[in-house]
């Protein structure tokens, strides 16, 4: 079973897209049984985005491996990148290109 141990933290994160003009912000965190789903919303418009956190095992590597997915786009991360807000918070960001 997946866990996010900063839930709360990360709830109500205020993100900003690539070029630093539009703000999103983390509205809620949905648990399933094996990933979350994360949603974001762009505060003046009310878009809505979806991304996808999962756990993922590949041959060949060490430690316990994740997956962030929003539409086409992956991201493929280790724990430590989940454990620090900010460095998760800028790996969401990248998302809202």
């Amino acid at each position: 079973m997946l866990t996010i141990q900063n839930q709360q933290k990360l709830l109500g994160t205020k993100l900003l897209n690539a070029d630093g003009s539009i703000e999103w912000t983390v509205t809620s965190i949905v648990k399933h049984l094996h990933h979350y789903v994360i949603f974001i919303e762009q505060t003046e418009s009310g878009w809505e985005r979806k991304v996808l956190l999962d756990r993922t095992f590949t041959q060949n590597r060490d430690g316990k491996q994740y997956k962030l997915e929003c539409g086409n786009s992956k991201i493929y991360l280790f724990k430590d990148s989940i454990d620090n807000m900010s460095t998760f918070s800028r790996l969401l960001e990248y998302f809202l290109t």
